[in-house]
């Protein structure tokens, strides 16, 4: 009697020990499942990871490629204002010099007068010739009518008309010439304009995956949720 007993309490225990053995078995392998899950999780990571670092890098070098690029154009732009500039003030020069040929200075009205404005005593050089040519013509006669004098004063005025149309001419390019300064000198190129707005676009498309990298990091499974669930599952069977 003791030892049917005995034996039936022996079956029991090893009935019991058996099934903790069972649920070790099962909990083992669930875990073991977890980790090569996590492993796979983790390289995958990794692999995105790789990608983001390379994505990264690619824009960093187009970043440097159209810093490169937009600072050539930036210089190229710069050098054509430089002539554009060099051309205009040798033009400006041109013309000056072409106005102080054009002019014959009255030295003798100078001897005569010498309170009179050195401004005063220079003529155009066309004006002087009309007049020697008007004396010359009619040095031997005897009476000068009202038309030989109109005459005179009508081609003075044409001297002095285009005198006046080529110093505003003049006038024109000085004002030009430094209107183009003060811009050279004021003005953003639109290249620079550009290249800045790029290298604020990159920058945020940088940060913006990092972010990404990160968010992917931290939304990730749980390790502890997979045991959790298996561990519900073994209390439901008991």
């Amino acid at each position: 009697m003791n030892f049917q007993a005995s034996k039936k309490r022996a079956n029991s225990q090893i009935e019991s020990q058996q099934g903790q053995i069972a649920e070790l078995q099962a909990t083992s392998f669930a875990l073991q499942q977890k980790v090569e899950d996590l492993q796979k999780e983790i390289k995958e990571l990794q692999s995105q990871n790789h990608k983001l670092n390379h994505h990264i890098k690619i824009l960093k070098d187009q970043n440097d490629d159209l810093k490169f690029t937009q600072q050539k154009e930036a210089t190229a732009t710069f050098m054509i204002e430089v002539e554009h500039l060099r051309t205009d003030n040798q033009r400006l020069i041109t013309l000056l010099g072409s106005q102080n040929k054009d002019l014959r200075f009255l030295s003798s009205l100078e001897t005569q007068n010498s309170d009179l404005p050195e401004c005063l005593l220079w003529v155009p050089q066309k004006a002087f010739e009309i007049a020697h040519q008007f004396r010359e013509k009619y040095k031997d006669s005897d009476y000068l009518g009202d038309k030989q004098i109109q005459l005179l004063l009508f081609e003075l005025n044409k001297v002095w008309a285009v005198r006046q149309f080529e110093q505003q001419k003049l006038q024109n390019s000085i004002n030009n010439l430094e209107k183009q300064k003060l811009q050279s000198k004021t003005n953003v190129p639109y290249s620079e304009f550009q290249l800045s707005q790029q290298v604020e676009r990159l920058k945020k498309q940088i940060k913006d995956l990092k972010k990404e990298n990160l968010d992917l990091y931290a939304n990730r499974p749980e390790r502890g949720t997979r045991s959790i669930r298996i561990a519900s599952a073994n209390n439901t069977r008991k």
